[in-house]
């Protein structure tokens, strides 16, 4: 990434920063970002785009789906996807 795409990825759309020095995980980080910003763009792709809040549901159904099938904090699931709005969610 050139010195733009950086900050535009750190400090992008949501008005947010994300510093290096924060400490909060990457789930922690999305949950500040949701609850200032829930109607933001979150996700554009070509199948469609989403906000953060959103984003947020998607892949909170995506968690609880896989928790019912026995996956826990400690699980490692695969990810098998083309660029898409479905990848975000998978990732989070």
């Amino acid at each position: 990434l050139d010195e733009a795409e950086r900050d535009e990825i750190l400090n992008g759309r949501s008005g947010e920063s994300l510093p290096a020095t924060d400490d909060a995980d990457l789930c922690t980080r999305f949950a500040r970002i949701v609850a200032a910003h829930p109607d933001a763009p979150a996700v554009e792709a070509e199948d469609g785009a989403l906000d953060f809040a959103g984003l947020d549901a998607r892949s909170n159904r995506l968690a609880h789906y896989l928790r019912d099938r026995g996956a826990d904090g400690t699980s490692r699931v695969g990810i098998c996807l083309k660029r898409s709005v479905d990848l975000p969610v998978a990732i989070l």
